[in-house]
């Protein structure tokens, strides 16, 4: 574990069915690989309702981990629309807005990116970060989307799965690297997210950590660093 990111913005447990790992279990590898945060963020169309209620009576600690519970919600609609109600987006410490094929299928460039700009406008006080932006599946401007990201105080997503080539997404190094390198101009904040969906992925930043330092990324814009600028970040 690189000492430098002590925090870990996505990850996924048994409850999504495609998870293999508890939050207990989470906690306990978090803690082993000396994380001193970890954001819970379940797929909002995977698990029932009930699931973002009663995630809340999860200790707020647990093996000395602070423990902050939260949602990838899916964008569900050209509109704007996602796949979770108001009251669970607003009462959620974090809230990451992902394109899903399961959920919505890919369209051009520009409708695709037109549908992001509808997701902010729609929910950008709830949302904190953007997810999975390098699937070339959804190609969007990443220029426009990282200008509105900034302008809303919204972070850019550094997924450590993209390259992993069991997950089935169209990226490359140099594409995900352009993102960042947009995201900079603009300066944008980004989260580093392992998106484990196992216990042995949490902090797994290998991916992520060759291409911040291929983008010479400023480690104040990089909100893994320091757990009062994330939360900082995160009371807009």
């Amino acid at each position: 574990m690189n000492k430098k990111y002590i925090l870990d913005t996505h990850m996924h447990t048994t409850s999504c069915g495609h998870g293999y790992s508890t939050i207990k279990e989470l906690a306990i590898e978090a803690a082993e690989r000396k994380l001193e945060l970890i954001c819970i963020t379940e797929h909002s169309g995977l698990v029932p309702r009930a699931f973002f209620k009663d995630i809340m009576d999860v200790p707020n600690q647990l093996y000395g981990v602070e423990i902050l519970k939260g949602a990838e919600v899916d964008i569900i609609s050209s509109s704007g629309d996602v796949s979770l109600a108001d009251k669970y987006l607003e009462s959620l410490h974090v809230i990451i807005a992902s394109f899903h094929r399961s959920l919505i299928d890919p369209k051009s460039k520009s409708e695709n990116t037109q549908t992001l700009l509808n997701v902010i406008k729609k929910h950008g006080k709830q949302i904190n970060i953007l997810g999975h932006l390098d699937d070339l599946r959804f190609e969007i401007d990443y220029d426009l989307i990282c200008k509105t990201a900034k302008e809303n105080n919204i972070a850019i997503e550094l997924n450590d799965s993209s390259l992993n080539p069991n997950k089935g997404r169209l990226t490359s190094f140099e594409n995900i690297l352009e993102l960042l390198n947009t995201a900079k101009k603009h300066n944008c904040y980004i989260s580093i997210g392992s998106d484990a969906h196992n216990a042995w992925k949490v902090g797994s930043f290998e991916n992520a950590i060759k291409l911040i330092e291929a983008s010479k990324y400023p480690e104040e814009l990089i909100l893994n660093t320091d757990i009062n600028k994330f939360k900082n970040f995160l009371a807009k």
